[in-house]
């Protein structure tokens, strides 16, 4: 019996995070919306609407994050946090609809919903972690 290893981008706390860019939770967004943007080019044209909402929330999860981080500290960065996680609940909304529709086999459905359920977490632990900083910096 083989095993696959799942590879999930982990929040460092040795490497100084200058940008939203060494955010472990946007990288793991980012592949998110390209994986998402991939699999949309091969939807019919008459799924265009559906791309377009999928797209959207899959790049909205990301810019979201990289906002928040960028503009925002302590509690209200955690309010962008949790706009992400709505981000995500729609994105996983809509890829359930694509694969009703039949424009997603079950492997790219069950791809696209392990992207996003490791974002999820990954963005559990920011939360955890920019909580903690902003109790510390009182």
């Amino acid at each position: 019996m083989t095993t696959t290893t799942q590879i999930i981008h982990k929040p460092t706390t040795k490497k100084q995070v200058k940008t939203f860019q060494d955010l472990g939770t946007w990288k793991a967004a980012q592949e998110l919306a390209i994986a998402v943007l991939r699999q949309c080019e091969s939807f019919p044209e008459a799924g265009n609407a559906l791309v377009s909402l999928m797209t959207e929330a899959a790049s909205g999860i990301c810019t979201t994050i990289a906002q928040g981080f960028n503009e925002f500290e302590g509690e209200e960065r955690d309010c962008f946090y949790q706009a992400t996680h709505a981000l995500l609940v729609r994105l996983e909304n809509y890829v359930l609809i694509a694969r009703g529709m039949g424009y997603l086999n079950e492997a790219q459905q069950e791809d696209l919903l392990r992207r996003s359920n490791n974002t999820r977490w990954i963005l559990l632990k920011l939360q955890k972690l920019n909580k903690e900083w902003a109790k510390n910096r009182r």
